[in-house]
């Protein structure tokens, strides 16, 4: 298995210097000798006996070489006069790796740079993209193979396009040509990466997920693990234009690395547009409404749970299409992966119930959307607390500020939509999306001037909100 970071340049399974490596004895025999390249090169580590080493091991290949044993004491040579190449360690108490990648950047300097670290070979690789890195190399060093490296990184200093490919799930197809465009999206356990794939006419956009396994503590890495792969067992399993399509995923063979390649939607989050709330009139508000709540249904149909509908995991396009993602805490038929007393999703958007149990179903996705709904066609949000118990206690025993008395002219039909999502027990919600899609339908049919509550009782025509 590979990661490419550039077309030509692959980090290597296993790069490992021979015995007595610090000295590079052993193997300098077989590696020939060039002394016609006068290329500079900035090595950076703080461990001096492998700089030293490393340094007189490039020396005899011909480079004239600079060491720094911290990234700060590295800008400061890079200030002074610029190298043709710099290599350098991750970790540096003074100054790391990244800090320093980061400083090159700052500068505009387009100086390649080779990263070594110790770190799991694709996380490091995925940092290395991130932050415009070369490409990486894997401790203890091959000395051969770093000189391959380093030859073929300053062939192409002018190439620096970053190609990301994985091994993919248990059937060992190969996902080739994913070009890293830059970064989508980061949280606590994992990076979303613009990727393309194919070229002219043909390249097209995906999104593509990794998640991060070094910040796990060593019980929770499984957990998190299958709940990675969970998410895309969950969204692979329906087919929705409203529902965010999976191209690939699995855990790469050689590291436990998970990874989803989804189709990318080129827009912005519900969360962008509430914050703009003069773009949209109502009218406009429950079209998207509408197909939100059919993409509900079309999961619900499969008893499959979403347990996280939030406004930053619904993406419009500029065709105003919503489209539903991140299906990480999605809940499968006969799934035992969470346990009952584990509470999943965000606080402010979760159900009454959710904040008791994660074995919840279609109803608490009803009131989860509701929540968002009230905040799309309302502006803020419907439950707002200093602190988590507080806000529990807010889902759990009181009511929202009534639309209409927030509202001037609020539609009476969409308050009663709203109020009949927000019920406190499962039972007295809405017991399908489809039932939510069918009343704002006819909402908008009417010109939201009608009251959906004739076929349900609810108190008469006029909506009832306590």
């Amino acid at each position: 298995m590979g990661i490419l970071i550039n077309p030509h340049l692959t980090i290597r399974n296993e790069l490992r210097m021979p015995k007595n490596a610090y000295k590079f004895q052993g193997n300098l025999n077989k590696v020939p000798m060039e002394t016609e390249c006068k290329e500079r090169i900035l090595l950076v580590d703080d461990d001096e006996t492998l700089l030293s080493a490393l340094a007189q091991y490039l020396e005899l290949l011909g480079y004239d070489v600079v060491e720094a044993t911290s990234g700060n004491s590295a800008i400061a040579i890079i200030d002074d006069s610029i190298p043709d190449l710099v290599v350098s360690d991750v970790e540096m108490p003074d100054g790391s790796g990244v800090d320093l990648l980061r400083s090159i950047r700052e500068r505009d300097l387009n100086i390649p740079v080779i990263i070594q670290t110790g770190r799991p070979k694709i996380e490091a690789a995925v940092e290395c993209v991130k932050l415009g890195a070369s490409d990486y190399l894997s401790k203890p060093v091959d000395p051969i193979i770093i000189k391959d490296m380093i030859r073929d990184v300053l062939s192409r200093k002018d190439d620096l396009s970053n190609t990301l490919t994985i091994r993919a799930d248990d059937r060992g197809r190969i996902l080739g040509g994913y070009r890293v465009v830059r970064v989508l999206g980061e949280g606590s356990f994992g990076t979303v990466f613009l990727v393309e794939k194919g070229n002219g006419e043909e390249r097209k956009k995906y999104a593509l997920k990794i998640l991060k396994t070094h910040v796990l503590r060593e019980n929770e890495n499984r957990d998190y693990m299958e709940r990675f792969i969970h998410e895309a067992e969950a969204a692979s399993q329906v087919v929705h234009p409203n529902i965010i399509e999976i191209v690939e995923f699995g855990i790469a063979d050689e590291e436990p690395i998970p990874f989803i390649v989804m189709g990318f939607v080129d827009g912005r989050s519900l969360g962008d547009l509430i914050h703009d709330p003069d773009q949209l009139n109502y009218c406009d508000k429950v079209k998207i409404l509408i197909q939100i709540a059919g993409s509900l249904g079309a999961i619900h149909d499969k008893k499959i749970y979403h347990r996280d509908i939030k406004p930053d995991n619904i993406i419009i396009d500029g065709n105003m299409k919503p489209v539903l993602t991140d299906f990480g805490v999605a809940r499968l038929p006969e799934s035992e992966l969470t346990m009952t007393n584990m509470v999943l999703g965000t606080p402010s958007y979760l159900s009454p119930e959710g904040f008791m149990t994660a074995k919840v179903d279609n109803r608490s996705d009803i009131f989860s959307f509701g929540v968002v709904a009230y905040e799309f066609l309302l502006g803020k949000k419907p439950f707002i607390a200093e602190n988590l118990p507080h806000l529990a206690h807010l889902v759990n025993a009181e009511r929202p500020i009534e639309p209409r008395k927030a509202v001037d002219n609020f539609p009476v039909g969409l308050q009663f939509v709203l109020a009949k999502m927000l019920r406190k027990r499962p039972k007295d919600r809405y017991q399908s999306a489809h039932e939510v899609v069918r009343d704002l339908k006819e909402l908008l049919e009417s010109g939201l001037t009608c009251v959906p509550s004739k076929r349900i009782d609810d108190g008469g025509d006029v909506p009832s909100w306590s």
